[in-house]
């Protein structure tokens, strides 16, 4: 009998301590997603400021009719480098999914072309600016859409 009852007590504690070790598997798992996706997030949200910025600065450069050739383009080459945007494009290569690492190098060259055009010297009102602009906004909308699908936010609240 009495070794029933320490067998009973044996088990107990096996079952005891694999529930333990199960759960905080769980809990270390769940944690672990939690801080991936909040990096996502973070790294992405960075892309889109970066894009924004480099996109405004070209716009104001395209804009601002007192602009000689020579300085519109270095202003609007000037733009991607100092909005940090080939270095956040890599970022969100390393941890982004497919989906968005396509959009994510569609929407950077999309925006690339439209500085190009506007380092060759087109203005706000040419088609060629205004038909690179549409390409860049399309393809930023792209990117939105795939990041917010990548980070399960499908709706606004």
């Amino acid at each position: 009998m009495e070794w029933v009852s320490l067998i009973s007590v044996l088990v107990g504690a096996i079952i005891g301590l694999a529930g333990s070790l199960f759960s905080d598997r769980t809990r270390w798992q769940r944690e672990a997603t939690e801080r991936a996706m909040t990096h996502r997030r973070t790294e992405y949200s960075k892309f889109l400021g970066s894009l924004s910025e480099a996109r405004n600065e070209v716009r104001i450069a395209a804009h601002d009719d007192q602009l000689e050739l020579p300085q519109r383009a270095i202003r609007a080459i000037d733009a991607f480098k100092q909005a940090g945007a080939y270095e956040a494009r890599f970022r969100v290569a390393l941890i982004s999914s497919p989906s968005v690492r396509r959009a994510s190098d569609g929407a950077f060259r999309a925006l690339r072309g439209l500085r190009d055009v506007v380092a060759r010297g087109a203005t706000h009102g040419q088609q060629e600016y205004l038909d690179a602009r549409a390409a860049s906004d399309t393809a930023f909308d792209l990117l939105v859409v795939q990041m917010r699908a990548d980070l399960g936010v499908n709706e606004l609240p």
